[in-house]
């Protein structure tokens, strides 16, 4: 399938590739007093299902309590401990933003995350960042953290509505795939374990793509308890997580074409 934006690693490239603007297809937020070859590793573990066949490798992303981003002209947003790649050029004007996107990754557990708290770890925003087309967390969903496992996946439409669970797997990779389609305003989720192919989990599902925007990777941990939740919460001292990411790439599924 015609590749529209690839995120996958080649063997070559080092941490500090991306410390260096315009190294990788990656933009990102991460606290600006941390580079990124400080908070991104390439460990030593087999290659993800779509790295196999490119040689790519996988890549692991960390947060700690300084994970803490502060946007330009805004205030500190301490409620959050963050740190994301972001396809730079995927923005509301471009091409992997409109037709029918098809927005692939693997992966697999890192350093342990608490699940008491609710992790943000693949979604796509809005350009107007007033919501996001489809989202996929861990954790305890807040405000609804008796309703879902804490260590079930939860895949969550433009309408914040779960639209699909499953458990984690705490040692194998695990594979996804979602389409957009943005002339339709559908998604349509696949999923699958370790080399296994991917096979779609829901329906193709109305869902309103609208607005263009970004596709994030990484690891956006929120606060417990938090009244403003950019703002206050609780968020413990001197931890260091982390997720390992794979096979990162968006495809033109115009013509029906999805890797599998």
């Amino acid at each position: 399938c015609p590749v529209t934006l690839d995120g996958r690693v080649p063997p070559f490239v080092q941490p500090t590739d991306f410390d260096k603007k315009d190294n990788t297809p990656y933009g990102g937020i991460r606290p600006r007093s941390i580079k990124w070859s400080q908070i991104l590793k390439f460990p030593p573990i087999q290659p993800s299902l779509f790295d196999l066949e490119y040689g790519g490798k996988p890549m692991e992303i960390i947060i700690n309590q300084d994970s803490i981003n502060r946007p330009p002209n805004a205030g500190a947003k301490t409620g959050y401990r963050r740190s994301e790649l972001v396809f730079a050029q995927n923005s509301g004007d471009d091409e992997s933003a409109r037709g029918v996107k098809t927005y692939h990754w693997s992966v697999r557990q890192g350093r342990g995350l608490n699940f008491t708290h609710e992790y943000q770890n693949v979604w796509h925003e809005r350009k107007d960042s007033k919501a996001n087309q489809f989202s996929v967390h861990i954790g305890a969903l807040v405000g609804r953290e008796k309703q879902i496992n804490s260590r079930f996946w939860k895949v969550i439409d433009q309408k914040e509505q779960v639209i699909w669970t499953s458990p984690m797997d705490p040692v194998e990779w695990e594979n996804f795939a979602i389409t957009l389609d943005y002339e339709r305003n559908t998604i349509q989720v696949f999923y699958s374990k370790a080399y296994q192919r991917l096979k779609p989990v829901t329906a193709i599902r109305s869902n309103h793509n609208d607005n263009g925007g970004q596709f994030h990777i990484g690891v956006l941990k929120k606060s417990t308890r938090a009244k403003d939740p950019e703002k206050d919460g609780y968020q413990e001292l001197g931890f260091q997580e982390s997720q390992i990411y794979g096979g990162i790439f968006i495809e033109d599924s115009r013509s029906g074409c999805i890797s599998m």
